[in-house]
């Protein structure tokens, strides 16, 4: 790593973390205070990149990124109130949990609460959408580059595990921001991390871990699936991309209509037989509803966006089984 300054050995750590996290996609919105970060996307040849001169633009298609790939894209945001334009779209993660990452330049600590330009608290701006938060401190060789790396794979981790949803790193850079040459080699200081440079691979190694019914919790939802007469299901939004090619095959087996959502990923594809897409006709009309009263519902995802499906949904006295991978209530 042939870096001219301190600034620019963590900004090229980690980006190049990000990459060998599989995290490709960056979203910037150009400033002075994240030069060192941006300079360090635009050399990398693996980055895919994208600039917003508008962050609450910018975030948003962060946002839409993520829930049509499953992944999270990095916003990369300069100091001060531009991270603050990111907080509708971070909120909107973190009620759906979709995954996204955010550096946000920060000044250094001693500038903070001295009225310096473009300067706010940004550590806890997000509050409790964030999923982990770390506040890094100013680039200093006296602080390992090991820390530099995991701090990042944890990031990852955490925006990604489930429930999945935002993170931010708050990058601290002090002058220069520039890609000055400071004259200093940092072979020594990056020999402790020498070893990564061979194998290609992330620093820190999560082990990938699945939830899964247990097999009692398997064996009741069953049994209210084969003691139904006139069950419905109710498909809302989803989180997890693999499993949408299977869903609707599996689905159908069970021969009830199915009440697919628009925010599903579902509601287009290909072999819904059972698929009831205009529900919210049916949905208005009281004739209808009297005569059809389901006596089980298996809703499986997020809240429906419809208001006259979850308004069926929270009328309805029938037994009910809800399958989410979100921990949240619903």
């Amino acid at each position: 790593m042939n870096s001219p300054n301190i600034n620019y050995v963590w900004a090229e750590l980690i980006i190049e973390e990000l990459l060998r996290n599989g995290i490709n996609r960056f979203v910037i919105s150009p400033g002075s205070r994240n030069s060192p970060l941006i300079v360090a996307v635009a050399k990398h040849a693996k980055t895919k990149k994208v600039v917003h001169v508008d962050e609450r633009s910018a975030a948003f298609f962060a946002l839409g990124y993520a829930k049509a790939n499953g992944k999270p894209a990095v916003l990369i945001a300069t100091s001060g109130t531009a991270a603050a334009n990111y907080f509708p779209a971070v909120c909107e993660a973190g009620q759906s949990g979709v995954p996204m990452i955010l550096l946000t330049a920060d000044r250094p600590v001693e500038l903070r609460d001295t009225g310096a330009s473009q300067t706010m608290e940004q550590v806890g701006l997000y509050g409790n959408y964030l999923r982990w938060s770390f506040d890094l401190p100013a680039p200093s060789t006296e602080v390992t580059p090991r820390m530099v790396l995991t701090t990042v794979d944890q990031a990852v981790y955490r925006a990604v595990r489930s429930p999945a949803g935002p993170v931010q790193i708050n990058c601290q850079f002090r002058e220069p921001l520039a890609p000055e040459n400071s004259g200093v080699d940092f072979t020594e200081y990056l020999r402790s991390v020498a070893s990564r440079q061979q194998n290609g691979a992330a620093f820190t190694r999560y082990l990938p871990s699945t939830a899964q019914l247990a097999p009692q919790a398997f064996a009741a939802v069953s049994g209210e699936i084969k003691k139904s007469r006139r069950g419905i299901i109710v498909l809302g939004p989803m989180q997890t991309h693999a499993a949408l090619n299977h869903i609707l095959p599996a689905l159908q087996q069970l021969g009830m209509p199915i009440l697919i959502d628009i925010t599903s990923g579902l509601r287009f594809a290909p072999g819904a037989q059972n698929a009831v897409v205009l529900y919210d006709y049916f949905l208005r009309a009281e004739k209808f509803l009297k005569k059809a009263q389901p006596d089980f519902i298996l809703h499986l995802g997020g809240m429906p966006r419809s208001k006259p499906l979850n308004r069926f949904l929270q009328n309805s006295q029938s037994r009910y089984v809800l399958v989410n991978n979100l921990p949240f209530r619903q």
